[in-house]
């Protein structure tokens, strides 16, 4: 039977109420936006010789590709505890995605352009044709961002058990 240790245990307490407790309530994570604000914004120039609809798409794509490359590498070097804790931030990126695109009709959030014309979502599911479905990919987006990181708290719990001492 493997040890428990107890700073990891710690931390991924810590950690899993970090990202628990703003997904169950309309708190925000600041120490995490402006990250993902970067990759965002990176995304849509990285995109852009993919046309301007991928383009769009990509500030919400980079979002979820930097946290998935992180979570691979971690798990093919057997640190399974670090890959654990960045899938709480994959499903934190895929909260903010869902506020994001549930704003498509609205278009109420301050968007850093200041300009109303330029929502990535509102765009996109103009140009889809699924604006009336706003609600409803808004929750799915959502319900998924919270079971990853339902499933990440309870993996790096597990995970705090002593092994060859890797994080």
């Amino acid at each position: 039977m493997k040890k428990i240790n107890f700073w990891k245990l710690g931390f991924a307490i810590i950690a899993g109420y970090y990202f628990l407790y703003p997904a169950l309530t309309t708190k925000s994570w600041p120490l995490l936006d402006n990250a993902n604000l970067i990759f965002h914004e990176a995304g849509h120039f990285i995109f852009m010789p993919f046309g301007n609809t991928v383009s769009v798409l990509g500030g919400s794509l980079m979002q979820v590709i930097v946290p998935l490359i992180f979570i691979i590498y971690f798990f093919l070097t057997s640190k399974r505890l670090s890959a654990s804790l960045v899938m709480m931030w994959l499903g934190q990126n895929l909260i903010n995605i869902s506020v994001y695109a549930g704003d498509a009709m609205k278009m109420q959030l301050s968007l850093i352009t200041n300009d109303p014309s330029m929502h990535d979502w509102n765009h996109l599911f103009l140009t889809w044709g699924c604006l009336r479905q706003t609600d409803s990919i808004a929750n799915v987006i959502y319900i998924v961002g919270l079971t990853i990181i339902i499933i990440a708290v309870i993996l790096s719990l597990l995970f705090s058990k002593k092994e060859a001492n890797r994080i």
